[in-house]
């Protein structure tokens, strides 16, 4: 998926998408990784 041009309202809609707060703007990486975190997803690097 392309972010660059994909709208969040848009995403929103898709099965398994979460989303907190209000998705009008940018998505953030780091609100991104602790939601995934809360969700039992473990960060490999």
């Amino acid at each position: 998926m392309d972010y660059s041009i994909a709208k969040t309202e848009e995403i929103a809609k898709l099965i398994g998408s979460q989303f907190e707060g209000n998705i009008s703007g940018k998505i953030s990486m780091k609100k991104s990784i602790e939601l995934l975190e809360k969700s039992g997803f473990e960060k490999v690097e």
